[in-house]
């Protein structure tokens, strides 16, 4: 298994983005950093030969983590794309959800206690956010996560 953590450059705090590649060639990318950065990204996977992600995860819907990550989704073929299921209404988060609609991608909801398999030799398993909190009471609890 690879595990790549992308240098995102500019002069304010970029975010981050990574990607794991399994052994059988499977491709998850974990975060796009912010907006300004998602071209880096995308300059990354393509010059890792990246054609196709299988799974997007997006951490958390701060602009450090998904500001790229709508340019990302409209350059390459996606399968999957993971995320919390937690209200979050902002632009970059709208625009996300739009980009994932037009490229009709499956979305996870992922939650505390999911386990799955990335290829043939990679056990992933969700450690956040709890269950409770997705299903519970979103107001009292967002500081947890956010």
């Amino acid at each position: 298994m690879q595990l790549r953590f992308f240098n995102l450059e500019d002069e304010t705090r970029t975010g981050e983005s990574m990607l794991i590649t399994t052994p059988d060639g499977i491709n998850m990318l974990i975060d796009a950093g912010i907006k300004k950065v998602g071209p880096q990204v995308i300059d990354y996977l393509k010059k890792l030969k990246v054609e196709k992600l299988d799974y997007i995860v997006v951490s958390h819907f701060h602009s450090d983590h998904i500001g790229g990550m709508a340019a990302v989704v409209g350059e390459f073929d996606v399968d999957k794309i993971m995320m919390c299921e937690m209200p979050y209404n902002t632009t970059l988060k709208k625009e996300l959800d739009e980009a994932v609609l037009r490229k009709n991608c499956e979305v996870i909801y992922l939650k505390e206690g999911v386990f799955f398999k990335l290829g043939d030799e990679v056990e992933i398993e969700i450690l956040n956010p709890q269950a409770e909190i997705v299903s519970g009471d979103w107001q009292l609890r967002k500081h947890l996560f956010c």
